[in-house]
């Protein structure tokens, strides 16, 4: 443009007026391209919106309208003269607009480019935004519910039972909870910072402590029962777990547990006491009790022997009397004398009988599994070799075993099986049972079907000497059931019967204790 109007001066002048106008525009352009991307679409249009671009270009438009006005006048009067200048003024002016134009158009299409790239930009950084906030909202629910654990675990421990103390490696305290200041007797600030020797009671060596450091030092748990000192110099006793906390292989803190176990102690000191005492009392009851065995013993003997020995006499002398002085004495004096004999022989077996219930008193338990079944056969056999015009069914279940004292099971099956044997010698179908039944637990009984008797009369059933039937009846020394009662009862038991008068009996025994007998 320069070069096409060099020969005119104010075509000059106004080309030079516009080069700074031009510069200006793409300055602003510059500005505005800036201004987007630092602070963003709202200030670059904030900028636009000033019209300084358009103010500009409105001057370039007038200065070049001007430049045009004056080709134009300068055409009319070099028209005749200078028709090829003409055309070339012309061709300057046209392309003077068509560069604007272009100029024009080149920025406003470098504008709108800038802006569809700011736009797709502005929609990445909203997506980049949400995503962004998604994140934020699910970190922030993972530190929330961290938080709600940690403080459940917080709340926890500060409600525990057992005194709880948090130091670190050192055994500086850093964190105790109420129960630790209720054993103490010190608050948690008194608590906080210090060390734990202010508890020492004196009771233990400087060896126990330094066994306790080398073992949790050593990572390892400390279990142990120490006796400390409250603040108020109380003494009282705990058990205390030190547990060592590792951050990978190193040691940062250590948590202690304690449990007052003082009143605990206390306790178990009077039941060592009471246990003592009543060591000392069972020795002393034992020995009274061996020297009233020992007593027993020298009656019985005496029973045994002195007793005895008039009985003989009395018993031999009345049968040398029937037998020598038959013809001498009457029917009557031949009763009385038969009379004197059966007494005799009762009193005898009475005398057998005491011994032997109290030899089953005396006598040592011998525990073993043991075959009632086979007992129960084996008596069964001696019965009817008794009388073996009898004509008993025994009904005796198979493979009932137990735990006991064969012998004395064999005299407690003897004394009952011969009791029902017995009571069943007027039946025309006499039958006896031994079995098991289980309520709960196990019982054993033995059943017949004889002649029963009144329940209104069972207590006196395993008392010595108690009969429920005239000895013409049923002979006997009432000796047997007391028998019975005694060995079960050796065995941890307990016996019962069960009757009807006319409908037979059945008795009941156990070998193990009752919990409703016995608590």
């Amino acid at each position: 443009m320069r070069r096409l109007t060099a020969d005119n001066p104010r075509q000059q002048q106004c080309l030079a007026s516009i080069a700074p106008l031009v510069a200006a525009k793409l300055a602003e352009l510059k500005n505005t391209i800036a201004l987007r991307q630092t602070k963003g679409f709202q200030a670059a249009s904030e900028v636009v919106m000033t019209h300084l671009g358009k103010n500009i270009m409105n001057k370039v438009r007038a200065m070049v309208a001007e430049a045009r006005q004056d080709e134009e006048q300068l055409l009319q009067l070099n028209l005749a003269a200078k028709e090829s200048d003409n055309r070339n003024t012309i061709h300057s002016v046209v392309l003077g607009d068509a560069l604007g134009g272009l100029v024009l158009v080149l920025l406003f299409g470098f504008l709108k480019l800038e802006l569809a790239r700011r736009y797709r930009a502005e929609r990445e950084l909203l997506h980049h935004r949400d995503h962004l906030q998604d994140l934020v909202a699910a970190r922030t629910q993972d530190l929330e519910r961290t938080a709600a654990r940690l403080h459940l675990q917080a709340v926890a421990l500060q409600s525990a039972a057992n005194a709880i103390a948090i130091t670190d490696r050192h055994g500086i305290i850093q964190w105790v909870n109420g129960a630790f200041t209720q054993l103490t007797g010190y608050s948690e600030a008194e608590a906080i910072g210090q060390n734990p020797r202010a508890l020492k009671s004196g009771m233990h060596d400087d060896a126990f402590y330094k066994a306790m450091w080398d073992t949790i030092l050593a990572g390892r748990v400390w279990h142990g029962t120490l006796v400390n000192k409250r603040k108020d110099g109380g003494l009282y006793t705990e058990e205390m777990t030190i547990t060592p906390v590792k951050d990978g292989a190193a040691i940062t803190n250590f948590v202690a547990i304690k449990q007052d176990i003082t009143e605990r102690e206390r306790a178990e000191e009077e039941i060592r006491k009471l246990n003592t005492d009543l060591a000392e009392r069972v020795r002393l009851r034992t020995a009274e009790l061996q020297t009233s065995n020992k007593e027993l013993e020298a009656f019985c003997y005496s029973v045994s022997h002195d007793l005895r020995a008039p009985l003989r006499g009395i018993n031999g002398f009345s049968q040398s009397l029937i037998e020598d002085y038959t013809g001498k004495l009457d029917a009557t004096g031949v009763q009385y004398l038969d009379r004197i004999r059966l007494g005799c022989q009762r009193m005898g077996q009475l005398i057998d009988d005491l011994l032997k219930l109290s030899r089953l008193s005396r006598s040592e338990m011998q525990w073993m599994p043991v075959n009632l079944s086979q007992i129960a056969q084996a008596v069964s056999d001696e019965l009817r070799s008794t009388a073996p015009e009898r004509a008993v069914e025994f009904k005796i279940a198979n493979g009932i075993n137990a735990v006991g004292d064969p012998a004395l099971l064999r005299v407690a099956l003897s004394n009952l099986l011969a009791n029902a044997w017995k009571f069943t010698g007027k039946d025309s179908n006499p039958v006896i049972e031994f079995g098991t039944r289980s309520e709960g637990r196990t019982s054993y009984f033995v059943r017949d079907n004889g002649v029963g008797f009144d329940m209104a009369y069972s207590d006196k059933l395993f008392q010595p000497f108690q009969r429920l039937h005239g000895m013409k009846e049923f002979p006997g020394t009432g000796i047997g059931l007391a028998t019975v009662e005694r060995v079960v009862r050796r065995h941890g038991g307990r016996v019962w019967a069960d009757a009807v008068p006319g409908g037979g009996a059945t008795f009941f025994f156990t070998l193990e204790p009752d919990t409703e007998e016995y608590g």
